[in-house]
């Protein structure tokens, strides 16, 4: 469950303002001063990342007659910059990042951190398993994984792979 976050455009500083998780209260957050616009950007995906932003929303300043101003014009071009930037990530994004921390967590709980260098071949073959697993479950289709030969060829591949990266990293010492 995301946050909201409100964006108060200002020449030198912007003004942020962050709801609760409920996103029913908004309680000041912080004052950005910036260097130019992709420095703002950068500070704002960074919030965004770290407080799980699901929303921006941006104030646009009218006149006391409710025309546009000169600064309604650069709150228009920086919401422009914004939505063309993309810095709120999508849905296949939030997968995506949510896959590889799940595997890389599950990696470092099982085997600490010298299992990093293995990372991109573990969470390739998870994927490659969750994949063959989840066409499966489509009408009219079977799952690659159910026959043995896919599972005995991904085991015998792991088996010696492992095998091997044993006797590099320990010699014969490998088999004590």
């Amino acid at each position: 469950m995301g946050r909201f976050l409100a964006i108060d455009f200002g020449e030198k500083r912007v003004g942020l303002a962050l709801s609760d998780p409920t996103k029913i209260i908004a309680k000041p957050f912080k004052s950005i001063t910036y260097t130019d616009h992709d420095d703002l950007l950068n500070q704002i995906s960074l919030i965004i990342e770290e407080k799980n932003v699901e929303k921006i929303i941006l104030g646009f300043p009218k006149g006391l007659k409710g025309e546009n101003t000169a600064q309604t014009n650069k709150v228009m071009s920086f919401f422009n910059l914004i939505k063309n930037k993309s810095i709120i990530p999508n849905k296949i994004q939030l997968i995506s990042e949510l896959t590889y921390q799940f595997v890389s967590k599950m990696i470092s709980d099982t085997a600490g951190s010298k299992a990093k260098p293995y990372f991109p071949f573990i969470f390739t073959l998870f994927m490659f398993v969750l994949f063959c697993n989840m066409i499966g479950m489509l009408p009219y289709a079977f799952t690659v994984t159910s026959h043995i030969i896919v599972t005995f060829i991904l085991a015998s591949i792991i088996f010696v792979g492992v095998t091997i990266i044993g006797f590099i990293k320990h010699g014969l010492g490998y088999l004590k």
